[in-house]
């Protein structure tokens, strides 16, 4: 949009992916992916978005029961405002992250799955795969809004073409269950991308320079 909607140079352009939510000092400085993430079935799926709808959650749904309907056993976490009652599939409501009790339990989702699916139809950036990131936990997710830069495909997740079906979501989290190695590197390359660029310590220097430059060139 900056540079075709307002013809703004491309190396004038920065841009930095929506980091994580979550306290630093409540993520494990390091992470043994093949311990923390052991591939079992079930498979733990979470979804998390206030409004169901927009964040996909029918859509979640949908894959976890093409899971189980091909023999995959799969069990999905809703955290959101819509109450889900379908088998497999667990609500646990809303979380205040401001209580330090709820942000505990809060984040005992993202330490406990397996991946994030996060279907949306519509998102302006995404923080929650970033606070997924943060427990190598990958995002499967699709290209709609901002979030092919919340997850780079293939290194913090899975970005499918925007709009995609239930159908191509369960093909993907098969394929990484047939695929354990595949999944694991995928954890160890999500936690890495969290410590690089998905936190406020990196970004808040990264926009600190930023600022510095653009005053520089303005004196």
């Amino acid at each position: 949009s900056l540079m075709f909607d307002y013809e703004i140079p491309p190396e004038r352009i920065d841009v930095l992916p929506n980091p994580s939510a979550i306290p630093m000092d409540m993520v494990p400085e390091h992470l043994d992916v093949k311990e923390s993430k052991r591939l079992t079935q079930p498979m733990r799926l979470l979804f998390v978005g206030r409004d169901g709808f927009l964040k996909g959650l029918d859509i979640a749904v949908e894959t976890v029961q093409l899971l189980n309907s091909r023999g995959i056993q799969a069990e999905l976490a809703v955290c959101s405002r819509n109450n889900v009652d379908r088998p497999n599939v667990r609500w646990v409501g809303t979380f205040t992250k401001s209580d330090p009790a709820q942000l505990q339990q809060y984040v005992r989702l993202y330490q406990d799955a397996h991946l994030l699916i996060h279907p949306a139809r519509y998102e302006s950036a995404g923080i929650v795969p970033s606070e997924a990131a943060a427990f190598a936990t990958p995002t499967i997710t699709n290209d709609v809004g901002g979030l092919s830069t919340t997850v780079v495909d293939g290194v913090s997740g899975i970005v499918l073409r925007a709009g995609s079906p239930a159908k191509s979501y369960a093909e993907v989290i098969a394929e990484l269950l047939n695929e354990p190695e595949r999944y694991y590197r995928l954890c160890e390359t999500t936690r890495c991308r969290y410590e690089r660029e998905l936190n406020w310590s990196v970004v808040g220097r990264r926009f600190v320079q930023i600022l510095k430059t653009v005053a520089s060139e303005q004196n």
